[in-house]
């Protein structure tokens, strides 16, 4: 949790400053979904205090809700926070954005480095280095993945990308498929996760959802070739064959690994 500046929280109402302590105690337990429960009451009833808003922010982050945290932690910096405060709120929204961005991350691992010997339990600088590591070694980065959720359980943005390297490996489909449908629950939306748990989805034979999946996702930006082949293959699989042809023809178009490639060809010479 963000610290104060001797002496300068504010005073606040007795029923307020017990949630909010006790909230703070329940996240340095790691009782994450209790403290987010407290401290959103806490935020409720002082949105105009950054000390209040910037542990809710933390409590956010913890249980996965990314979106809420970001917009929260930003209304700190609304709030004339002091410097410290102030500094820590944006090295928050600065690591979020960097971890979300894996282009980013390979020019900023001497600062996420320089951070975690600072702080070697700040939670968004430790997904920034699993990201690192995953551009590098699988298996350093599923590692720190894994350690992520022991503590943080119920941290959605770890689920998502674990599942996301999971995916790769047969041995490892049925933690991945768990872990994409507990992060689903909190990122409905997400954009990345509807994808890879299409994918899993396609390998239980489960396509009516695979189509759902991929179809809102396609709402939200252009499916890529492999998930175009998932769907097709899956429109096939239920009798939707004109559909099917056509996302198996805009997989092609878009470029197939090779095993693909060839399954889509013969699924649709076949339905000549």
């Amino acid at each position: 949790m963000a610290e104060p500046r001797s002496g300068t929280r504010r005073v606040l109402p007795p029923g307020i400053r017990n949630a909010l302590c006790m909230g703070e105690i329940a996240f340095k337990a790691d009782n994450f979904p209790w403290a987010y429960s407290l401290l959103q009451e806490s935020a409720r009833q002082r949105a105009d205090d950054p000390q209040v808003l910037a542990s809710f922010a933390e409590a956010c982050y913890s249980v996965g809700r990314v979106a809420e945290a970001v917009e929260t932690m930003q209304r700190v910096l609304k709030t004339n926070p002091n410097a410290v405060i102030a500094e820590s709120a944006q090295l928050f929204l600065d690591f979020v954005r960097l971890e979300a961005d894996p282009s980013a991350l390979t020019t900023a691992e001497a600062h996420v480095r320089q951070v975690l010997q600072n702080k070697p339990d700040y939670l968004p600088a430790i997904m920034a280095q699993a990201g690192i590591d995953a551009q590098r070694d699988v298996s350093v980065a599923s590692a720190r993945y894994e350690a992520i959720l022991r503590r943080y359980p119920d941290f959605a943005p770890a689920q998502k990308r674990l599942a996301a390297l999971y995916v790769q490996d047969p041995g490892k489909s049925e933690r991945a498929y768990a872990l994409a449908t507990s992060a689903r629950r909190t990122l409905p939306d997400d954009p990345e996760l509807a994808p890879v748990l299409a994918r899993l989805s396609y390998q239980r034979k489960e396509y009516r959802r695979v189509i759902q999946l991929l179809q809102e996702s396609e709402r939200s930006k252009p499916l890529e070739a492999l998930s175009l082949f998932y769907l097709g293959m899956s429109q096939f699989q239920t009798n939707q064959k004109p559909a099917g042809r056509l996302s198996l023809e805009k997989a092609l178009a878009g470029g197939l690994p090779e095993a693909e490639t060839a399954e889509s060809s013969r699924v649709l010479e076949k339905a000549q």
